[in-house]
């Protein structure tokens, strides 16, 4: 299971650095991490001095930047952080830069394809955010600035095929959405396990293992509760079988079995 302690201790070191007077930030977080620590923050009475972005609205890794203390004494909260948000976009983007790929036309490119690249170049995954595929053939990158520069100059090929890689500047126009294809079955009851079965069609008893193997995640944190409640609007991540959403689970069949509705990420 995983342990936030090291991600809580730095987030407290940067939420003290920042009242020197300046906004500090962590690096690309996992939707889990992000999670944890923004429900963390906000326990401990923090909600007002940071804020997330990862680049674009909706973004599934994120950045959390911190602010000091005084910015609650100028920032209009009233309609949430958006206000603060653009506050300090220049210290964002001073921080995330993003940049388009694109491949040769011949050889269809993933998002795989990108990432196993990028890492084989040596590059820290945290350092890197979301990447968004256009087409079968390029995408948009999004990363920590620093790490800009050394991609321009240094990305030729991903796999075997030539890229073109260029500085992705005008943030403020992209926007992006995950493709997903709709599925639907039965299931028994709501729970984890049942509702594994269905999304990987694979056997209760095959659900339990996958489970129990800390190969699922739920709402992107690790679960081996195998009888753990599903709900709509939950996360289901299943290790070599993809990432689903749940939309509904309801409407009784004749037989007293539940609808699961459900879409992939493809």
């Amino acid at each position: 299971m995983n342990d936030f302690s090291y991600l809580f201790s730095r987030a407290d070191d940067l939420l003290n650095a920042c009242n020197k007077g300046y906004v500090t930030s962590t690096p690309f977080l996992t939707p889990g991490e992000h999670r944890v620590l923004c429900e963390r923050l906000v326990l401990r009475g923090a909600n007002n001095r940071f804020f997330s972005f990862g680049g674009y609205e909706g973004a599934e890794r994120n950045c959390v930047f911190f602010v000091p203390d005084f910015y609650e004494s100028f920032v209009d909260f009233s309609d949430g952080k958006s206000a603060l948000v653009q506050y300090c976009m220049e210290d964002v983007m001073d921080k995330i830069a993003a940049a388009k790929i694109c491949g040769s036309g011949y050889i269809k490119l993933t998002h795989r394809d990108y990432l196993g690249a990028l890492l084989n170049m040596g590059i820290d995954r945290d350092t890197l955010g979301d990447i968004c595929p256009l087409d079968d053939y390029s995408c948009v990158i999004f990363m920590q600035r620093s790490v800009l520069d050394f991609l321009l100059t240094s990305l030729e090929k991903i796999g075997s095929d030539k890229v073109k890689i260029t500085d992705y500047q005008d943030l403020s126009d992209f926007t992006y959405e995950k493709k997903t294809v709709p599925l639907s079955d039965t299931v028994a009851s709501p729970r984890l396990d049942s509702v594994v079965s269905a999304l990987t069609k694979e056997s209760r008893e095959k659900a339990k293992n996958l489970i129990l193997s800390e190969l699922v995640e739920l709402n992107y944190l690790p679960c081996i509760k195998t009888d753990m409640k599903v709900e709509a609007g939950d996360t289901v991540s299943v290790r070599g079988h993809g990432k689903f959403i749940v939309k509904d689970i309801s409407d009784q069949t004749k037989k007293g079995r539940l609808w699961l509705r459900a879409e992939k990420y493809v």
